[in-house]
């Protein structure tokens, strides 16, 4: 799936945004931001959604997911963890990109 993004992502743009590295070939997140999140009271899963930063570029942003399939977006300051609950501040490759693997090269 990774293979057919790389090869496919310049199709779905127009031709004027081609190149620009809009599409991310992934972004890397500190262990420690999805520690905060899984340790969250009442996180039962993680949620990936994909966004749009300031530059037309996709990104992505995590959050805390509780047993009813709602998302854990605020600061709840009950929370012994008093963490923040959603990430959004990983390395996007193009710009700062991992060694080359079978999944971005």
């Amino acid at each position: 799936m990774t293979a057919t993004l790389r090869a496919e992502q310049n199709n779905i743009l127009v031709p004027a945004r081609r190149d620009e590295g809009l599409i991310p070939i992934c972004e890397t997140f500190e262990r420690s931001a999805f520690d905060a999140i899984l340790a969250q009271r009442d996180c039962d899963k993680v949620r990936i959604y994909t966004a749009m930063d300031d530059d037309l570029k996709i990104r992505f942003v995590i959050t805390g997911v509780n047993k009813e399939g709602e998302d854990i977006f605020l600061i709840d300051s009950s929370d012994p963890v008093g963490v923040e609950s959603v990430i959004e501040a990983g390395l996007r490759c193009p710009d700062i990109c991992p060694p080359a693997s079978p999944l971005n090269s």
